[in-house]
C-alpha cells in the first residue's frame, strides 16, 4: 500500500477511536409518528430534514455528531415509498440532554407539518438497539382496483411454489424467489373490481420486499397474461420485531 494511503488510513482509525472515547453521554428516545395522507409524498430525505427543523425551532438538545461534519441523531425506521401513507412510522433521537418525553412529543406536534404527527414518545434503556436493527417486517393495507379472483390468489399463496421474479440490484438483474419474504396475504373483495389487500412482507436492513412487489409477484403466478391493475392507496399498518 502507498505510505500516504497507509497514513491516512492510521489517522483515520486513531481520529474514529478518539472520536468515541470523547463522546459524551447521550439520551435516545423513540417517538412513534404517522404520516397521513396530506404527507404521503414527502420522501424519506425530507422527512429526515423537517424532523431537524422541527428540532431546532422545538429547542430540543439534539446531539450532534463529533467530526468536521455534525449532523443531528436521528435513526429513522425503513424508508417509506412516496405515496405511502404510515400509521406506525419511527424515529430514534438523541439528546445531550434529558427531558421529559412527553415535552418532547408535545414541542415537536407544534411545529411538525400538517400529516405528520408523533404518538407516543418514551426513553430507551443504554444499549437498546436502533430501531432499523430492531424492525423485520412490515404491515399493510392496500386498496387496489382490478379484475381478481380473490380465490384463485389464495390458493396461488397457499400453494407454497416458489415465486419467483426477477430483481435489480447493484450487482444487475437476478432472478430471486420472494415466497420467503411474504409473510401473511389475504384480499378481500370491497366493491366491483375494488379490492382491500392485507400483507405482511419482510423489511429491514438485510432484505427488503414492497408490498407492492409481493402483490405483483403472487398476481403473476396466478394469471398467465398480465393484468392492468390500479393502487388506490397503501398503508402502513404496523411493524413486526425481530
Amino acid at each position: 500500500m502507498h505510505v500516504a494511503a497507509q497514513l491516512v488510513m492510521e489517522r483515520g482509525f486513531v481520529l474514529e477511536k478518539l472520536t468515541n472515547q470523547l463522546k459524551p453521554e447521550t439520551f435516545v428516545y423513540r417517538c412513534q409518528y404517522t404520516k397521513g395522507y396530506e404527507a404521503r409524498f414527502v420522501s424519506h430525505l425530507d422527512m429526515v430534514r423537517i424532523y431537524s427543523r422541527a428540532a431546532r425551532r422545538a429547542n430540543i438538545p439534539v446531539f450532534y455528531s463529533m467530526g468536521f461534519n455534525p449532523h443531528p441523531s436521528f435513526v429513522f425506521g425503513q424508508p417509506l415509498s412516496v405515496g405511502v401513507t404510515s400509521e406506525c412510522e419511527y424515529v430514534d433521537i438523541e439528546l445531550d440532554t434529558p427531558m421529559p418525553a412527553s415535552v418532547i412529543k408535545d414541542e415537536l406536534n407544534k411545529v411538525l407539518p400538517t400529516g405528520i404527527c408523533i404518538n407516543e414518545c418514551a426513553q430507551l434503556a443504554p444499549g437498546t438497539p436502533n430501531i432499523m436493527k430492531a424492525v423485520n417486517g412490515g404491515i399493510y393495507e392496500l386498496e387496489i382496483a382490478g379484475d381478481f379472483d380473490p380465490v384463485k390468489m389464495l390458493d396461488t399463496y397457499n400453494s407454497a411454489k416458489p415465486l419467483v421474479v426477477m430483481k435489480k440490484s447493484k450487482s444487475g438483474v437476478t432472478e430471486m424467489d420472494v415466497r420467503p419474504l411474504i409473510f401473511a396475504f389475504d384480499i378481500q373483495e370491497k366493491s366491483d373490481n375494488l379490492f382491500t389487500v392485507y400483507l405482511e412482507t419482510q423489511a429491514g436492513n438485510i432484505m427488503n420486499l414492497k408490498p407492492e412487489a409481493a402483490f405483483e409477484a403472487i398476481l403473476q403466478y396466478t394469471y398467465e397474461d398480465p393484468m392492468e391493475i390500479e393502487y388506490i392507496s397503501i398503508n402502513k399498518k404496523g411493524i413486526l420485531y425481530k
